[in-house]
């Protein structure tokens, strides 16, 4: 069976069976709130293609970013420095500050920060794959694991989102949930 896989997408109500509809297409309930299994042949049909150099280069400099101007600050416990518990610290420091300008960094940047490096988390620590992904009217950036049923996470779309929400910690629980999804298809 080919799945498609959409995890962390904002949670409707559970139904009260196991399957619910989104846009045309039947989509499976799995035992992780807010994660769902799609029939890909019901969804619309997507490209996929590889970031840009210069995009790579964006993730390369957060990534030194964060680890040459925010880890000594904040002190980081775990290694590697984009390790999700730093993240949330970091987006936890953050917040303290309304989620303004915090170490004369505007807000957008603080967002790549934390988007690019929890990305590239997903990328060193499951494999998944930087990717654009359009369906012929808008792109969205993704990082994306092909099996053993394919994932997308949308890390900028989170990240806005947590702060939209002043969320102050989400990266540990997204780590977590998605090593849960993962066991069930493993």
């Amino acid at each position: 069976m080919n799945f498609f896989k959409r995890l962390f997408g904002r949670t409707p109500a559970r139904p009260a069976d196991s399957t619910i509809k989104n846009d045309g297409a039947t989509s499976y309930i799995t035992t992780e709130p807010g994660a769902y299994i799609f029939n890909k042949d019901a969804e619309p049909e997507y490209t996929y293609t590889d970031l840009t150099p210069a995009e790579y280069k964006h993730i390369q400099a957060s990534q030194a970013i964060l680890k040459d101007a925010f880890a000594p600050l904040l002190k980081f416990d775990k290694e590697p420095v984009h390790h999700p518990e730093n993240l949330d610290e970091y987006l936890t420091v953050w917040g303290s500050t309304g989620f303004n300008n915090f170490m004369d960094i505007e807000p957008n940047q603080h967002i790549a920060f934390l988007s690019y490096n929890f990305g590239q988390w997903l990328v060193d620590a499951y494999g998944m794959e930087w990717k654009i992904k359009s369906d012929g009217q808008g792109t969205a950036t993704v990082v994306r694991l092909a099996g053993p049923a394919e994932i997308e996470l949308y890390p900028i779309d989170r990240t806005l989102r947590a702060v939209e929400k002043k969320e102050l910690a989400v990266y540990v629980g997204i780590d977590a949930k998605l090593q849960r999804a993962l066991q069930q298809f493993g």
